[in-house]
């Protein structure tokens, strides 16, 4: 026969298990108030009648914080005015009992807490207050106070609450039968309670203690009763149980059902149901315990006072062996107190003070059977009186053996003896208490029953599970455990659990195991435990309330049944989802939510999650229940069922093959960010990213009848593969973030943005119409073509073209940037700063997001090193471990405190790679860090009270790449915003890829830098604010040193089309290298724009204008083909003053002839190196030039129908080497072409100079020392001098136009960068960094030389002196080596130099400097020359003009130097050449043999048969021809 067994009382304990049958938990409510206007009161016309001399009222009250407010009220009677009696919990702990008639009043408080500190809030328990009134008792003995049926210690002082007299009150003198009431919770509605409260009586009487007993047992006398509300029955009102029916009416009050627990002690089962309809049923609290060992295990607690002389030792615990000797439970030492086990009676003992007691022996010991132990000592007689407990009753009663005498001193152990240290105990203990007072039998008896505690100094339940055990009693006094086991027992109900709203399971720690569970609206803890469901049928398993999962979390839910688990609402699992056996399913439903994970932690699964049921209309719901902390999902199921799944905050850990993502017509749906590994979308299922961030790890495939809803943010670690059909794509992103090697990509089709930040090998379909192609890794695309609007390399990305063609309808940008054009390059110890103009110091700003674009290099410090901040007001940055580091400066606005609010994140922005980091606060939130579009950290402890931002005025610094010049990042940042709104995380995706001028809305935006300035010192801001930092601080003198290099361009033979109706933008690099380009095609309609820093665009192959397309450009460019970009009439090349290059075959390939030089249509052709080509025919207004270099062509043409030109610039030459073709002739005329020579009596040095080569230089050497008297002489010197106009270029080299000691560098007039120094070895120079040198033109120089005494140096230019910068005249120089001109050191320049005069320091014509700068011989077009006899004596002349047969004249005209012995030298060998221009031909040949109608030949040489013919009419003649001679030309 099986039953049922009830349990209805105020709590029970019970050990061990319930036999055959079901547990039905029906424990009574409870009145709670929660101090704010509730209360429960009646007014009843005739009770003052019913008084006469006395009377009692009690309750049993368990507050929830009995020192939040002065006074709370328990309960009260009588009239506010004129008679009353109430008893309250004072602030102090303590009880009053106030008692007042006709003016006359008297109290009497407690002298003790009855409600002490250590044991409010949540470890409050409850307790019995009871007050007597007895007017025939004088003074204030009349009023008493009974706490737990035990007469309480009253105090005398305002303290306790005690004053005044009751002599002389009686309650005849109350006021009329109406208004007499009786209120709990309240006193005249105010001095309100807060706790819970049962069992409110009032009796006409004082009742005596044995009575006051019974009602402390739950037994009150029914004799005298007035009223009894026992406030257990969920009622609108209070019904009174005695037959008065004086029922109350309920204020506000709520009623609970869960406030008395059914305890289990240790493990347990039921082998029937469970149903929970009233009450908690609690499996944690004394299931969990600590096992002994009996030979090392013991507790520890240390010592303390309240340690000291216990009146009651209670205790669980469970033997499972009795050592030889004592087994010592709790013990303090034999001098202070001892409970144990002696082995020679199997009983226990007792030591109190070294005195033990005779003739009361202590319970039996049972072995394997949990009992209840207690003794206490009664030192109110002589001897001692000691009495023990077993199981709630008295066992025996007996003397102690004398007066005990204590040490209070040493700790206190459970498990062994203190002193000794031995005599361990074997088995359980737990629940140890140490009381100051005696237990009465009625406070043993409901401890035993789980129904009283009261307020034990020490209790130490010993249930934590880990670690040390902790004290719930007054003290605080942790027990330190050794070598002892904490066991969490499982409990098993073979049927199913069932709970009523309001009631509360709380499960043990172990495994709890049910057939089935419906936990409705009640609530369950988990206790960090399991729950195992064991059905073997079809079960409906409900754990939350509601389909949405949304409480009753569970910790593990392991399945361990043979049945199908229904799950028909949602739940949480916060911690573990497994199989540990059977073969059941676990069902989900749809339109269900099912939560993993805390807003702190994160959950995983190993259960097959996916077999769902329903109509397959709506979705089931797989949710982790944070972003930061997703489910972790190493199972998918193998046979899918016919709905759809909805999934969020989800790491899918398994690779999802074909035939298992969903059924035919299926969707999987991202609700919340996702990341898988392998996924294939089978043919006719749909993966609906749904605006969501979805990464991948491996391949995503998506079959040929598959669709993916592209909408939201796809992160991929490898590749992509698309077959199906591709929807929203427009409004979605790609991030390709693969580590190693090129993952393939296919189909990258419409995508708003394609982010690459990895390597991609491009497959079938490459990327095609995407509106943002961002390269920053490496993009291989092999065989396939590309399309974009814009297409991005910032700096570190690799694009490699290839054969193909890649289509651009907006910008095209490789100078470095990724959101701008450009970025800003902080190495930790440059950045950029400025001074802010914001000013928000009278303003509540209560929101603020910031961000941007950083690719980090490494930890520059050891601090915080930050990305972007304004100085104690925000910040983003990377700690020393890799972490990102944030923060925000709060302030609260009443009292103007600040709170500097941060967070710590996992991931990093340090790893050589592309990261977008976002931060978001709004008042009184959580502060969010976002990292690539995914939320992972969050500061969720900031105070509601700091609802803005840090209240600043202008002029705070901000900056990034640095703090105030320290905490230094090193890396990259890309773009950089400020908001004063709290960004969303879709703003936050939606941003990541914009440039400004995408924005949607600068609503609340303060400041937006995306580095578009590509230079200078100033980081613009893009909006309409203008928060610039106008201070870009580096290491170096460079201010372009801070701002990034470009991204590589490898274009192959691939060809760059830009095609819109409009214009496009082609930003290039920004470094002062050029940029290059395979083949360019500017299509019908579209107007290229052109940018780049200081250096030229190179066309390798050719560029092409259809039709009316339109080429703009800022900067030169440069062609490596022989074809020119002229195609169809109407296109348009449009350079303003700038030019066109031609890159020399040196470069483009060595030995090419290339077929025809006809550039048009105004364009100027400018050659970059020596070259040959078949013939050279300008036309349309268009101008060859030479540009100092040498050209070998069969014949140059001049067109008729427009001028078409040619220029030989300064050293520039020209051979005709084939007899039968013409050389330079006028094709039908040409009647408005010209020939232009301009050739300069000059040398020229390191014309083909490789930059980047520091070992190559041209020099011309005298192989002789400076002349003169002096050891080494002073002297001065003249000379003219040409630099390049690049001088940055330049910036690591070192030239020395005169050197007056060698190679050695220490000893010569040398140009270093863009700075003129005059060296005489290294103790003895001036510096100049104001003279004229990076302009391009000639400047005349006089120099006077005192090697002995650097501030005697001078300089003159163009015949002003200059200031010196700095100076030294120290030491003594010693010169041996030659004199030299023009030779280089680390590397030279390309310069040009001329008439170099030496003068002794006696006849030093630094007062005719303006005579020798009036003429410079190099361009004079008489050939004369300054002081041309030589009336200012220089003792050397080095005109170094021509020496008649195109060469450069190595002569010294006055004849100190012997001229026989000069020479040239350097690498490449003869490179010094002449300034003049060389026109030759083949033998018998006529290199000019036409009819320019303007020829101008200046510092020329011709060579030929006839070397000029001028209008030879059989050539096209044209009769008006003229040729201008000057300078020097030379017809040989």
């Amino acid at each position: 026969m099986t039953y049922d067994i009830h349990f209805t009382g105020h709590g029970a304990n019970v050990v061990g298990s319930l036999g055959s049958g079901s547990l039905v938990q029906d424990m009574p409510y409870d009145l709670s108030f929660d101090g704010d206007g509730d209360w429960v009161k009646g007014n009843f016309q005739p009770l003052e009648s019913t008084f006469q001399d006395s009377f009692t009222l009690s309750a049993w009250v368990k507050p929830i914080d009995p020192r939040l407010n002065e006074q709370r009220t328990i309960g009260y009677v009588g009239t506010w005015s004129t008679s009353m009696g109430g008893v309250k919990i004072l602030s102090n702990g303590k009880i009053q009992f106030i008692y007042g008639a006709s003016g006359n009043q008297g109290t009497a408080g407690t002298a003790n807490a009855i409600f002490p500190t250590g044991m409010s809030g949540s470890a409050a328990q409850w307790r019995h207050i009871l007050c007597t009134a007895d007017e025939t008792v004088s003074g204030s003995g009349g009023l008493q106070i009974y706490v737990d049926g035990v007469h309480a210690e009253l105090g005398a002082g305002a303290g306790d609450g005690s004053s005044g007299s009751t002599t002389g009150i009686t309650f005849s003198e109350f006021a009329a039968p109406t208004n007499c009431y009786i209120q709990g919770g309240a006193m005249n509605d105010d001095y309100e309670y807060s706790g819970s409260m049962r069992d409110l009586s009032l009796w006409s009487t004082k009742l005596t203690q044995s009575q006051i007993t019974d009602v402390f047992l739950g037994n009150p006398p029914s004799t005298d009763q007035e009223l009894w509300w026992k406030l257990d029955d969920n009622n609108a009102t209070a019904q009174d149980s005695t037959s008065n029916n004086r029922d109350g009416t309920v204020t506000n009050s709520t009623w609970s059902n869960s406030e008395y627990n059914l305890n289990q002690i240790g493990a347990g089962s039921v082998s029937g149901s469970v149903t929970v309809s009233g009450g908690t049923w609690n499996l944690l609290d004394k299931t969990t315990y600590l096992d002994f060992n009996g030979s090392s295990a013991y507790g520890s607690v240390p010592s303390v006072a309240s340690l000291d002389e216990p009146k009651t030792i209670a205790f669980w615990c469970r033997p499972d062996a009795i050592n030889t000797g004592a087994n010592n439970v709790v013990s303090r030492g034999a001098n202070d107190y001892e409970i144990y086990i002696h082995s020679s009676t199997n009983t226990f003992w007792n030591y109190w003070g070294s005195q033990y007691s005779t003739g009361a022996d202590g319970p039996p010991a049972t072995t394997g059977v949990w009992q209840h132990i207690v003794c206490t000592l009664d030192d109110s007689t002589s001897p001692p009186t000691v009495r023990w407990y077993k199981d709630g009753a008295l066992y025996n009663t007996g003397p102690l053996g004398g007066t005990p005498s204590y040490g209070d001193d040493g700790v206190l152990n459970i498990g062994r003896d203190a002193t000794e240290e031995n005599d361990y105990f074997d088995g359980i203990i737990k629940d140890v208490m140490l009381y100051d007072t005696k237990l009465t039998d009625a406070q043993v008896e409901l401890l035993y029953k789980g129904q009283w505690v009261g307020s034990p100094e020490h209790f130490w339940k010993l249930n934590e599970g880990s670690g040390n055990g902790e004290d719930s009693g007054q003290g605080s006094s942790t027990v330190s455990t050794n070598s002892t086991t904490w066991v969490n027992p499982d409990y098993e109900v073979t049927e199913g659990v069932t709970t009523i709203a309001g009631t509360v399971l709380s499960a043990p720690r172990g495994v709890l195991s049910m057939g089935a569970a419906n936990f409705g609206a009640a609530t369950f803890t988990h206790n960090s435990g399991t729950v195992t469901p064991t059905n073997a049928g079809t079960v409906e398993w409900e754990f939350s309330s509601d389909h949405a999962g949304s409480d009753n979390a569970l910790y593990n839910l392991a399945t361990n049944a043979v049945g199908q688990m229904r799950y028909t609402n949602g739940y949480i699992v916060e911690n573990l989802h497994s199989n540990t056996g059977g073969n059941g399913l676990n069902y989900l439903v749809e339109d269900r939510q099912y939560n993993y994970g805390t807003t702190s932690s994160a959950a995983s699964s190993s259960a097959s999650l996916r077999s769902v049921i329903g109509t397959a209309t709506d979705y089931a719901k797989i949710y982790g229940v944070s972003p930061i902390y997703p489910l972790s999902l190493s199972a998918w199921d193998d046979t899918p069922l016919n709905t759809n799944i909805a999934l969020k905050n989800v790491d899918v850990r398994v690779d999802i093959p074909v035939d298992r993502f969903a059924p035919s017509g299926r969707t999987v749906r991202l609700d919340g960010d996702c990341e898988f590994d392998a996924v294939t979308v089978e043919s006719g299922t749909t993966l609906d990213l749904n605006g969501q961030r979805a990464e991948f790890g491996d391949t995503l495939t998506y079959e040929s009848t598959s669709t993916l809803n592209a909408s939201g943010l796809a992160v991929f670690h490898s590749g992509f593969t698309k077959y199906g059909t591709l929807t929203n794509a427009a409004s979605g992103d790609i991030i390709a973030l693969n580590d190693t090697g090129l993952a393939t990509f296919s189909y990258i089709g419409g995508y708003r943005t394609f982010f690459q930040n990895g390597g991609v090998q491009l497959g079938t379909g490459g990327f095609t119409n995407v509106g943002k192609a961002i390269v920053a890794g490496t993009t291989n695309v092999g065989t396939r073509d590309t399309s974009s609007t814009d297409l991005s390399i910032p700096v570190g990305g690799v694009f490699q073209a290839e054969a193909k063609t890649h289509t651009v309808s907006g910008n095209f940008n490789m100078a470095g940037g990724l959101i701008g054009k450009s970025a800003l390059l902080a190495s930790g110890t440059h950045w950029a700063s400025g001074a802010s103009v914001l000013d928000y110091s009278g303003i509540d700003v209560t929101a603020i997001s910031i961000g941007g674009w950083a690719k980090g290099i490494d930890v520059a410090n050891g601090d915080t090193n930050q990305m972007v901040q304004r100085q104690d007001d925000n910040f983003i940055g990377i700690q020393a471990d890799g972490s990102i580091y944030v923060g925000v400066e709060l302030q609260n606005s009443a009292s103007g405190y600040d709170y500097p609010a941060v967070i710590t994140a996992d991931g990093t922005i340090s790893d050589n790679k592309w990261h977008h980091v976002g931060m978001t606060w709004g008042s009184g939130s959580t502060l969010k860090v976002y990292l690539d579009g995914k939320l992972v950290g969050e500061n969720t402890s900031i105070s509601s009270d700091y609802v803005r931002l840090k209240q600043r005025a202008a002029g705070r610094p901000m900056g990034v790449g640095a703090y105030q010049g320290i905490y230094g990042y090193e890396g990259i940042v890309g773009q950089a915003c400020r908001w004063h709104t709290e960004l969303s995380e879709s703003d936050i995706r939606t941003h990541m890829f914009q440039d400004f001028s995408s924005l949607a809305s600068t609503t609340n935006l303060i400041y937006w830098y995306q580095f578009d300035s590509m230079t200078g010192t100033v980081i613009l801001d893009s909006s309409s604010n203008n928060v610039d930092l106008t201070s870009v601080t580096i290491a170096s003198n460079a201010a372009e040193a801070a701002w990034v290099g470009p991204g590589t361009f490898t274009y192959g033979t691939s060809t760059l089309k830009f095609d819109k109706a409009g214009t496009c933008n082609l930003y290039g690099e920004q470094d002062g290298s050029a940029t290059d380009l395979y083949s360019l095609t500017v299509t019908n309609g579209t107007t290229l724009e052109t940018y780049c820093n200081a250096n030229d665009f190179i066309i390798n192959s050719g560029a092409t204008l259809v039709n009316s397309g339109t080429l703009n450009s800022n900067r030169n460019w440069q062609y490596k083909s022989p074809n020119m970009p002229i195609v169809g009439a109407s296109s348009d090349l449009t350079v303003g003053n700038n030019i066109f290059y031609y890159f020399a075959p040196a470069v483009s390939g060595a030995g090419t002839t290339y077929r025809s030089f006809q550039p048009g249509n105004g364009v100027d052709l400018y050659m970059q190196g020596d070259f040959s080509a078949y013939s050279i025919y300008p036309y349309s207004d268009s101008i060859v030039h030479f540009n100092g270099y040498k050209g070998t062509a069969g014949y140059a043409g001049l067109n008729s129908y427009s001028s078409g030109n040619v220029v030989l610039e300064p050293g520039s030459s020209i051979n005709f080497p084939n007899a039968s073709l013409r050389g330079f002739y006028a094709n039908n005329g040409g009647t408005e072409s010209y020939i232009t020579a301009s050739g300069e009596a000059a040398a020229i040095f390191n014309q083909f100079v490789d930059l980047n080569n520091s070992s190559n230089y041209n020099y011309i050497d005298t192989n002789a020392t400076i002349a003169g008297t002096g050891t080494p002489p002073a002297f001065t010197v003249s000379f003219w001098y040409k630099s390049p106009t690049n001088l940055a270029s330049y910036s690591d080299t070192l030239t020395t136009a005169i050197g007056f000691n060698g190679f050695s560098g220490e000893g010569g007039i040398e140009l270093i960068g863009s700075n003129w120094l005059v060296l005489c070895q290294g103790s003895v120079y001036k510096y100049y960094n104001s003279a004229p040198n990076a302009d391009g033109l000639w400047h005349h120089m006089l120099v006077y030389v005192d090697p002995a005494d650097g501030s005697n140096i001078r300089m003159w230019v163009d015949g002003s002196e200059e200031t010196a910068d700095s100076y030294s005249y120290g030491g003594t120089t010693n010169w041996s080596g030659d004199v030299q001109f023009g030779r280089g050191n680390y590397g030279a320049m390309p310069v040009s130099l001329a008439d170099i005069r030496f003068y002794n320091a006696a006849n030093t014509p630094t007062g005719s400097v303006a005579t020798l700068a009036a003429i410079n011989p190099a361009i004079d077009v008489s050939g004369n020359y300054a002081d041309p006899d030589n009336a200012l004596t220089a003792y050397a002349w080095f005109k170094l003009d021509g020496d008649g047969t195109g060469g450069v004249s190595l002569t010294d005209t006055i004849g100190t130097y012997n001229s026989a012995a000069f020479a040239t030298g350097g690498s490449p060998a003869n490179g010094v050449k002449s300034g003049f221009v060389s026109v030759t031909g083949a033998a018998g040949f006529n290199p000019i043999n036409n009819c320019f109608q303007d020829m101008t030949l200046t510092n020329t040489y011709v060579s030929g048969m006839a070397d000029i013919v001028v209008g030879e009419t059989s050539q096209g003649a044209n009769t008006s021809s003229t040729l201008i001679t000057k300078g020097t030309v030379v017809l040989k």
